[in-house]
Parts: C-alpha cells; structure tokens; sequence
C-alpha cells in the first residue's frame, strides 16, 4: 500500500518501516556480540509460568546516586537456569538492588524496543562483592568499637589460657 504523500512533509514512512531500518542497523553493529557489563538490578519481576525473568539494568554515579544508564533486560531457557545457578552458589536472591556482573548480547525488536537478554552471571564477582562488604564492616566496627572488640579479644585470651 502507498503511503500518501503529504504536503508538510513529502518524505513520510510508516513506523515499522523505520524500526526495521533501525533493527537491520543495530544487528549490523551489534550482531552475535556479547559483552560483560557490571550493573544494578532494577525493576525485576519474574513470571514463573514463562520462567522469564524481566528486570533494568542501571549504573549509577556513586557519590548521587545518579542515573548514568539504563536499559531493559531479560532472562529465559538458559540464562533463567543460570540465575536459578547463581542464587544457590551466592545465597543471594536476584532482585532489585544487588550489583551484578552479567553476561548480554543486544537485540532490538521493532514491537519491544532495544533491550539486553542475559545469557550469564558471574558468582564470583558477586562473591567478593559480599567479602569486600564483609570485610568493610569488620573494619568499621573495630573502628568504631575498639573497647569492646579489645575487651572480647581479653575474654578470649583467658579462656584459651584456662583451657590450656
């Protein structure tokens, strides 16, 4: 069907003619790549009669917790068995809010807009993440607690000596 021309302006196409366009450019560019990006969880639902996973990808500027960049994302087949992996290796949920380094390749689909399918997630990167924490908390509480921590380590001492 032609599209009618009109006066304001002659050169008019129809939308999906110019979302094609913009897939065909963006698998040109992007094709079978993947990347591993480090990001935020945001937005995340699961629907558990699909097994899709459907959630955003920010990053965030860390002195204003800014938003730098955001994109859809979603997981299913593979990458839903992937994360089902990760939450047991990590013991954390994959939810709103955790950090994450994931495995995506970039698909744009004229009817769904541009977003990032997950193939993978790294369990160790989340695993030092925790440790990072863990250890960052140890400091600031002998930081901020040193009596105590001093008076628990003389505790120690002597019920080790008394045992001995």
């Amino acid at each position: 069907m032609a599209v009618p021309l009109y006066p304001s302006n002659p050169a008019s196409i129809k939308l999906s003619e110019l979302t094609g366009q913009i897939q065909q450019a963006m698998d040109g560019i992007f094709g079978q790549k993947t990347f591993w990006v480090i990001a935020d969880v945001t937005n995340y639902t699961y629907k558990p009669q699909s097994n899709y996973h459907y959630f955003e990808l920010v990053e965030k500027e860390k002195s204003s917790n800014k938003i730098l960049a955001k994109i859809a994302g979603r997981a299913w087949g593979n990458a839903s068995l992937n994360i089902t992996n990760f939450e047991q290796a990590t013991g954390q949920k994959f939810k709103n809010d955790i950090n994450v380094l994931v495995q995506v390749n970039v698909q744009y689909n004229p009817a769904f807009g541009l977003q990032l399918n997950l193939i993978d997630i790294d369990t160790n990167f989340t695993l030092g993440l925790f440790e990072q924490q863990r250890k960052d908390t140890l400091e600031r509480l002998l930081r901020e607690n040193p009596e105590f921590i001093q008076k628990r380590e003389s505790i120690t001492l002597l019920k080790t000596a008394a045992c001995s």
